[in-house]
């Protein structure tokens, strides 16, 4: 195991093979980048079965860390995140605000991080509605 490498720098290195022959030639030379991937990010707003009366959400989420350069934010619209509504990239702050969502639905959404590793494991998975789901209520039946 290598000690003392210095994060986000590149490192190079080739290898030689010794024999009772002598020396090969060297091989091709490799790169490297020694680099730490963002933690997770955690989410703070809107909690999860948050119901709100307004079509304008702040989404919130505490800094990752190391080095973040930016958050990347999914929204959807289906449990099984298969059906975006709507996505956010290259995010420069830990809040972002969203509006125009339909009446009635449920959403929801995750966030990742971004440094010069790449990209941390997406947050957990919260969810909120905007405005009340109407629920049928029928008159009861009456035995006789």
């Amino acid at each position: 195991m290598l000690k003392g490498l210095t994060l986000y720098q590149s490192y190079y290195w080739r290898v030689q093979a010794k024999s009772q022959f002598g020396y090969s030639d060297f091989s091709p030379i490799y790169t490297f980048k020694y680099s730490i991937n963002p933690s997770k990010v955690s989410l703070v707003e809107p909690i999860s079965g948050y119901v709100t009366l307004k079509d304008t959400i702040s989404f919130g989420w505490l800094k990752a860390s190391p080095n973040i350069q930016s958050y990347y934010l999914e929204v959807y619209d289906d449990s099984s995140l298969s059906t975006f509504y709507t996505f956010k990239t290259n995010i420069l702050d830990t809040t972002v605000i969203i509006k125009d969502f339909d009446y009635g639905k449920k959403y929801y959404w995750r966030v990742k991080a971004k440094n010069n590793g790449g990209f941390g494991d997406w947050s957990e998975i919260n969810w909120f509605q905007y405005g009340l789901s109407l629920i049928h209520i029928s008159e009861p039946t009456r035995p006789y």
